[in-house]
């Protein structure tokens, strides 16, 4: 083992000094204003990465950063993909272009080949050359919070906290999970104090939940305060605003439960009267029928609904789904049930003005399921509108 120690040694000592020393005789010392520069632009490329990693398009980013061509036809597809995002962030700027880019997934060997230009810089070219806005940076004040939030902290790692992601999702992941590319996506063109941009917002700060889910419940909220005052008068009906609604996603990772929670402790804080409006969790359809009788304006929200489903498909739950479908049309609805066998009573019950609005959320495998080819023929599906967002969080 001592065979490679110089003669009339038998240890090997530390001598780091020394070997500093001699570094700077053959290198000389480092220049302090190029570690500034470097450190300088390692602090604005990371600051880049950030904003574009809590953009709206940070799904689309994250995967080009991680090396995914899912949607591309190739890799230089993805490659120039990614270059157009980086033109908009680093406001055109070709050099901070490419040191971000090498330090995505998407770098190889090829990004370097080709002289005047090689293929990285006409890439580089085509992006700038095809950007029509930059992003506005605001004006400075002060430090940078994330600069100081992420002071040492390797890059890989601010990612990760930023995504809530302990690993990049691969592409066979993404495809086995999804089948598709992307969801469509979401975009709203609304004012920022609207209503529902403040309620995603608000949900932004809650949970990590789909922005579409937020979208949903706060439609499902304005449906139900409207309490039927809005409405288009047609020839043949009037068509008024309530809603129903279906989130479907992945359980516990989807937070489809957190945002119909506060959603319904939204309008309860709001009408204190819907603790007792609101649609009962067990219910028969002559119960159903009765509640509505005493409450027509109701809002029926429930966070896992493949039990209701399910029950729906029962044969004491026939014509159930019909009647849904004339309550979706504020039409009346007047039945003789027997409420009570001890008595051997019948009552009249007349739902002559009624307003439904509905919040469900359960999987896509549950909804699919616990519905048939009826259901849609039918057209009970066909009213319900839905939020199935399929891109990784």
């Amino acid at each position: 083992m001592l065979s490679s120690v110089l003669d009339g040694h038998v240890t090997i000592e530390s001598r780091q000094p020394e070997l500093d020393k001699l570094y700077l005789e053959i290198f000389g010392e480092e220049d302090e204003k190029d570690k500034a520069t470097a450190r300088q632009s390692t602090s604005e490329d990371n600051a880049i990465i950030r904003h574009m990693l809590y953009s709206k398009n940070r799904d689309r980013i994250k995967l080009l950063w991680d090396g995914s061509t899912i949607g591309y036809k190739s890799q230089s597809e993805a490659d120039q993909a990614f270059c157009n995002h980086l033109a908009f962030w680093t406001q055109r700027d070709p050099a901070q272009m490419d040191r971000i880019f090498r330090q995505s997934k998407l770098m190889r060997p090829k990004w370097d080949e080709g002289k005047n230009p090689s293929y990285g810089e006409r890439t580089i070219a085509k992006a700038i050359a095809g950007c029509k806005e930059v992003y506005k940076s605001p004006p400075p004040i002060g430090e940078n919070l994330d600069d100081i939030m992420y002071e040492g902290v390797p890059l890989d790692q601010q990612i990760d906290h930023i995504t809530g992601e302990d690993r990049a999702i691969t592409e066979e992941e993404f495809q086995e999970k999804y089948g598709i590319a992307y969801g469509p996506d979401f975009k709203l063109n609304l004012p920022k104090d609207h209503f529902l941009m403040r309620y995603m917002a608000y949900g932004y700060d809650v949970s990590d939940g789909y922005p579409e889910y937020w979208f949903i419940g706060g439609l499902h909220a304005l449906a139900t305060v409207n309490d039927k005052k809005i409405f288009v008068k047609l020839r043949q009906m009037s068509i008024y605003c309530n809603l129903y609604l279906a989130m479907l996603g992945k359980s516990t990772i989807a937070r489809k439960s957190t945002i119909s929670d506060k959603t319904e402790d939204l309008l309860m804080k709001v009408w204190p009267f819907l603790i007792n409006a609101k649609v009962p969790t067990e219910f028969s359809p002559e119960a159903f029928i009765e509640h509505m009788n005493d409450y027509p304006h109701c809002p029926w929200i429930r966070d896992e609904a493949a039990g209701v489903l399910n029950l729906m498909k029962r044969d004491y739950m026939r014509g159930f789904k019909e009647t849904l479908m004339t309550f979706y049309d504020c039409r009346a609805v007047h039945r003789k049930l027997r409420t009570s066998q001890r008595k051997n009573s019948v009552t009249d019950f007349n739902v002559d003005d009624p307003y439904l609005n509905i919040l469900f959320a359960t999987t896509p495998e549950s909804f699919a399921a616990n519905t048939e080819l009826i259901d849609t023929l039918s057209g009970f599906l066909a009213r319900l509108l839905y939020a199935l967002p399929q891109r990784p969080k």
